[in-house]
């Protein structure tokens, strides 16, 4: 007999107060067949399902650690699911540096960009860094928007895997979406 297992990904932030855990949106990620008396970590071994990310085992409710998962047998009926869970934004932790050098080099954007308008030599725009028209504001704005703009693209580090999931399921629901519409028409 066969026994339905499920991979789901649970989007959860605990930093996050203003999200409940038990609204968490989660994601199917795969789902496949377990033999009826198969240990978890055989039927894992079957599969190559890896776990990326923290995941917990329930099996009818109940929670099971990965010591559990050697000798924990599947039965008739079990309702068997894996859940994955980010921590906390997904960030890796890691861009604490990245944000502060971020910081700083938009700082100094600003601090320079009435410098260089005011080196463009154009009157219109004003003579002196202290003394820019509002043609020279706009300008100088415009240098820090277009110097800063990318700025936080190449700062931060990879979207997680299951981040660039969903982005990939959507764009494909998309293109599904496009070509249908695009030969189908409603009956006139």
């Amino acid at each position: 007999m066969q026994v339905a297992v499920k991979h789901s990904l649970q989007l959860f932030d605990p930093g996050d107060a203003s999200q409940a855990e038990d609204a968490a949106l989660v994601l199917p990620i795969a789902e496949a067949q377990a033999v009826m008396g198969e240990t978890v970590a055989a039927y894992l071994a079957r599969v190559a399902w890896r776990f990326e990310l923290p995941t917990v085992l329930t099996i009818n409710g109940e929670f099971y650690g990965r010591a559990e998962w050697e000798a924990r047998a599947l039965a008739a009926n079990d309702r068997v699911e894996f859940i994955s869970r980010p921590l906390g934004s997904g960030s890796g932790g890691n861009s604490t540096a990245k944000s502060i050098a971020s910081v700083v080099a938009l700082v100094a954007l600003t601090a320079l960009a009435p410098y260089a308008v005011a080196g463009l030599g154009i009157e219109a725009l004003g003579t002196a860094a202290g003394a820019l028209t509002w043609g020279g504001k706009i300008a100088a704005a415009a240098i820090v928007g277009a110097a800063a703009s990318p700025v936080p693209v190449w700062m931060l580090p990879p979207a997680p895997w299951w981040r660039r999931a969903i982005r990939r399921a959507r764009d494909s629901l998309r293109a599904i979406f496009n070509v249908a519409c695009r030969f189908w028409s409603p009956a006139a």
